[in-house]
C-alpha cells in the first residue's frame, strides 16, 4: 500500500483489518518511506481496512486544524519563540528599554516557552499510559538481560 496519499502524515499507528470484527483485528505492518506493509500470514484481499494515523495541523490567514482549546497554547509558544528572537537581535543595538532591554526580552521569553513546554508535556503523547502493543510482534524481541554471542 502506498501511504503517500496522506498528506502531512507524521505517524502511522495502527492498521485495522478486516473491517467489522470485534475486537477489532489490528495486523502488524512496517513503514518505509510512503510505502506500508502488512506483515500477516493472511494476505489481504483488497477489501477495504482503517488506517489510523497522526498528522500535522494547518495553521494560515483563511483556515486552522488547532483545536480551539489549544490555541492560547500555540500562542504562548509562538510569543516565547519570537522573544528569544528578538532579545538575540536587540543585543548591541539602540534600544528605548535601556541597556536591559535584550536581557529583558530573553527572560519574558524563556519563561513564556517554560509554561508552553509544560503545558505542551502535558498534552503530549508521549506521557499517556497506554499500552502500545496491539498485536504479537512479527520477530521475537531481543533480551535486554540476555547477551548471546556470535552462533
Amino acid at each position: 500500500m502506498i501511504a503517500a496519499n496522506i498528506s502531512n502524515r507524521v505517524v502511522i499507528e495502527a492498521v485495522e483489518w478486516p473491517l467489522g470484527n470485534f475486537p477489532p483485528t489490528y495486523q502488524r505492518f512496517s513503514v518505509w518511506g510512503d510505502t506500508l506493509t502488512i506483515l500477516s500470514n493472511e494476505v489481504p484481499d483488497g477489501s477495504q481496512f482503517a488506517l489510523y494515523y497522526g498528522k500535522l495541523h494547518t495553521l494560515d490567514a483563511s483556515t486552522s486544524t488547532i483545536p480551539t482549546p489549544h490555541e492560547r497554547l500555540v500562542s504562548l509558544g509562538a510569543a516565547g519563540f519570537a522573544l528569544v528572537e528578538w532579545a538575540a537581535y536587540a543585543v548591541n543595538r539602540v534600544n528605548e528599554g535601556g541597556e536591559l532591554t535584550s536581557i529583558n526580552y530573553r527572560l519574558e521569553g524563556e519563561a513564556r516557552l517554560n509554561l508552553f513546554r509544560s503545558d505542551l508535556k502535558r498534552l503530549g503523547r508521549q506521557n499517556r499510559n497506554r499500552i502500545r502493543q496491539l498485536y504479537i510482534p512479527y520477530t521475537t524481541p531481543v533480551s535486554k538481560s540476555i547477551v548471546t554471542g556470535p552462533q
